[in-house]
């Protein structure tokens, strides 16, 4: 398709789009205005009508008041004046003032006097019930004329809607008392409505609100004095406005209709149609002229240069030049591209050199791509290649030889190896940035070369790997060393077992060492502190040794050691100088030791593996031949750290053990229940080294918090307990000795005899002793006073029997009561 048929086409095409357009948004914004107009003077005529009807209302009130002050008014409601009566309430008063009833009524609702007319049948009638039943003493209408108020306004009769006004009658002065109300009404009857609407010029109409319904395209207009009035399009030549008239209690009465013709949107239909016929003829006009205009000034021209340009890229010579003819935007194009045919002539054979350069350079590239001569000139990289070598631009690089930057002395080999392979592929080397960091770099290396094989040009490839190669390190580090220690691990220990395991190395010395005790600091004081024995020993093992020795963690608490070309005498001495910095490591106060098994390869055909499991035997030999004295000083240790953390002494530990055997002998139990009282009494609060200073030595009361904390010492007593032999025996009485006899101790609450023998004894002896030699924080008691205290408690904390049981075995001097407990209590089994 030719440029003028597309010319054609396009504004042929925006010109009906524009059409539709204008004749649409003219259609929307018109006839919206038009419709807000038609409603605003629909709402207008209805506001005329409701204005009228309250003219009707305000011309009642000014008759109500005049009469309401009127002395004769006054004197009949005041002394029943029958005068009045026939003089001014006549038959035909009604009718003169075109009224349909006046009321004079008293205070308590009467109507004292009043006169009803019915003007379509022209005669006196009854009143009203319905409407006497407005004027109850508590209704509105008397409460309000009784406080020397007016109301006025509209009652929703059964015989119709009533206009009505109530003053209350005083003397001409308009003081009071109000001796009663006058009440004048008006029926809006079809009489009213008639003179109203040839008033108003305005035909309207009254219908009754709950039968009245408003369609849901109904348009809501609020005047100014806050009522909404409803315009309704009942067809397209008939317009309706409604409002609701309320009555004296706010309640909507009746429904005001007015039906006013559709001149005004009829009238607007017919401008919108001529307006559409006058945009369709300006279209039509412009189009044919901008398309004729085209053609002859623009058009033409482009065609021109159109074909010249074809013959330049047909013949391939850009030496051609199009003539320029005028000086407008197209002759402008014209000597542009005249130009720009100058610019390529001149450019194109280099054009095809860089193209060739930028080509491979994309295509091949990794990351930071550069070109740079057999010199070492850089002519080219990209910003990558900047931002990994930290320089801002090209002209910051272009000036530092190629070679000096990162291919260092092996210029010549590079350069012989391009020649010869033509590329260097996957090269590995390590570069500085301009700040001198180090930057391992994977490079790959292509050679341009001319028509006669001679190197003009390298083209460079580099990716950054130095995080990759990080991350090999650390993985390879990992593979080989223990994340606690930092020694080497069981991996490396056993290839290097395997290199050193020649006859160079001999004799080859393996030491095996195992920590004792670990699994007791780790009940005791937490894997925290487990780890910190760990390291602890792991920093004497590597400071002890020498610089070629093998230093390994085998596992859990054990040590592997490995010493080339070391005989047993000098192992010896080495694993001497380890075992004695062992033993001097305290974790919070407890000693550590170690076991020690240490074996010699000297001959080449013994096997390595046979060694190994020969120090391992040695190693265990040891540690069951010092358990006893490694074990005893590690109760040692804790007992020792348990008296510095607590305010228990020795003195009381020795007063509960001299009280338990009391018992036990009073209750004649076995020696063996005598020896796990006395274990019993030195470690029943073990677990305490656990707590912190704060909470043990605190003189006020514990929080709940530290409360919580404070409990789990026996818990932790019971582990402490649990993970030796020797002191197994007692972990159980240890773990209960806060339970009461009644089941609200601790930790697990449990009740009477399901409390362990020892634990009950324990109890009491531990409380009688805290209770006569007090603490900082409670004040000591009297003997007597103490064991008042424990019969206080029996039955509840403390066995009722055993109460007895340690008042009788510790020969106490007594008061009969108090002695009771033992003798009333004697047949309570043990």
């Amino acid at each position: 398709m030719t440029l003028i048929r597309k010319t054609f086409v396009i504004l042929v095409t925006v010109s009906i789009i524009l059409l539709f357009s204008l004749y649409y948004i003219s259609d929307v914004i018109f006839m919206d205005n038009f419709q807000q107009l038609e409603n605003k003077y629909t709402a207008l005529k209805v506001e005329q009508v409701s204005g009228a009807i309250d003219g009707q209302l305000k011309s009642l009130d000014i008759l109500c008041g005049d009469w309401a002050v009127w002395d004769d008014s006054y004197d009949f409601m005041s002394n029943n004046n029958q005068e009045y009566l026939q003089s001014c309430l006549t038959d035909d008063i009604c009718s003169s003032l075109n009224l349909y009833t006046i009321l004079l009524i008293d205070k308590n609702g009467a109507v004292a006097a009043g006169s009803t007319y019915d003007s379509q049948r022209n005669q006196q009638i009854a009143h009203l019930q319905s409407l006497l039943q407005h004027f109850e003493p508590d209704n509105t209408i008397l409460t309000t004329t009784a406080a020397q108020g007016t109301v006025n306004g509209l009652l929703k009769l059964p015989e119709g809607i009533l206009l009505f006004s109530a003053h209350p009658i005083l003397n001409s002065d308009g003081k009071g008392p109000a001796v009663g109300t006058m009440f004048m009404g008006r029926m809006l009857d079809r009489n009213l409505i008639s003179r109203l609407a040839e008033t108003t010029h305005i035909s309207f109409s009254i219908l009754d609100y709950n039968s009245h319904r408003l369609s849901e395209d109904t348009s809501i207009i609020e005047i100014q004095n806050g009522e909404n009035i409803a315009c309704e399009v009942l067809d397209d030549h008939i317009m309706t406005g409604h409002t609701v008239l309320k009555d004296i209690y706010d309640n909507p009465a009746v429904v005001l209709e007015v039906n006013l013709p559709r001149d005004i949107s009829q009238q607007a239909q017919t401008s919108l149609h001529y307006f559409g016929y006058a945009i369709i003829l300006v279209i039509t006009l412009m189009t044919g002229l901008i398309i004729f205009l085209l053609s002859k000034l623009i058009l033409s021209k482009v065609k021109l240069l159109s074909s010249k340009v074809s013959e330049i890229s047909c013949h391939q010579d850009f030496s051609i030049r199009i003539p320029v003819m005028g000086r407008d935007e197209v002759s402008g194009l014209t000597q542009n591209i005249n130009l720009m045919m100058a610019e390529i002539e001149s450019t194109h054979q280099q054009l095809s050199t860089n193209r060739q350069q930028y080509q491979q350079m994309f295509e091949e590239a990794l990351s930071a791509n550069y070109i740079c001569t057999p010199e070492g000139k850089i002519l080219l990289c990209n910003p990558s290649f900047l931002d990994m070598l930290g320089y801002k631009s090209f002209e910051e690089i272009s000036s530092i030889n190629a070679w000096n930057l990162f291919h260092s002395v092996n210029k010549q080999t590079i350069l012989k190896k391009l020649q010869q392979e033509k590329r260097i592929t996957n090269s590995e080397k390590i570069i500085h940035d301009i700040h001198g960091r180090s930057i391992t770099i994977l490079e790959n290396i292509v050679g341009i070369f001319d028509h006669d094989d001679e190197l003009i040009q390298i083209q460079g490839y580099m990716m950054d790997i130095s995080v990759r190669k990080q991350a090999e390190e650390k993985v390879k580090y990992l593979s080989y060393h223990d994340k606690l220690t930092g020694l080497y691990n069981r991996s490396y220990f056993e290839d290097r077992l395997d290199l050193l395991n020649t006859l160079d190395n001999l004799p080859l010395s393996l030491v095996v060492i195992d920590v004792n005790g670990l699994k007791l600091i780790n009940d005791a004081l937490g894997h925290d502190r487990g780890d910190e024995l760990l390291i602890k020993v792991a920093r004497v093992i590597k400071r002890s040794c020498r610089r070629d020795d093998i230093t390994c963690r085998w596992g859990g608490d054990e040590y592997m050691l490995l010493f080339p070309s070391t005989s047993s005498a000098i192992a010896s001495v080495i694993c001497e100088r380890i075992k004695g910095a062992i033993n001097e490591i305290e974790i919070q106060g407890l000693q550590v030791s170690a076991s020690l098994g240490i074996m010699t390869k000297n001959d080449p055909n013994q096997d390595i593996g046979e060694i190994l499991r020969q120090a391992e035997e040695k190693m265990y030999r040891n540690k069951l031949l010092q358990h006893t004295s490694n074990h005893n000083a590690v109760i040692k240790s804790l007992l020792k750290t348990l008296l510095s953390k607590n305010h228990e002494t020795a003195e009381h530990t020795q007063r509960l053990k001299d009280i338990l055997i009391k018992m036990a002998k009073y209750m004649q139990l076995p020696d063996s229940d005598m020896d796990e009282l006395i274990l019993l009494a030195a470690l029943h609060d073990i677990g305490k080294i656990t707590i912190p200073d704060s909470i043990l030595k605190k003189t006020s009361q514990l929080t709940s918090s530290e409360w919580d904390i404070m409990k789990k010492h026996s818990e932790i007593g019971y582990r402490i307990a649990k993970s030796s032999p020797e002191m197994a025996l007692v972990a159980e009485a240890i773990l209960y000795h806060h339970e009461s006899w009644n089941g609200t101790g601790y930790p697990l609450g449990l009740q009477g005899e399901n409390i362990p023998l020892h634990a009950r004894m324990l109890t009491i002896a531990d409380a009688f002793d805290v209770m006569t030699q007090g603490r900082p924080y409670k004040d000591k008691l009297s003997v007597q006073e103490a064991l008042l205290e424990l019969r206080r408690c029996s039955t509840k904390q403390f066995d009722p029997y055993l109460v007895g049981i340690f008042i009788s075995s510790q020969g106490f001097n007594l008061d009969e009561d108090i002695f009771s407990i033992a003798t009333s209590l004697s047949e309570y089994p043990a």
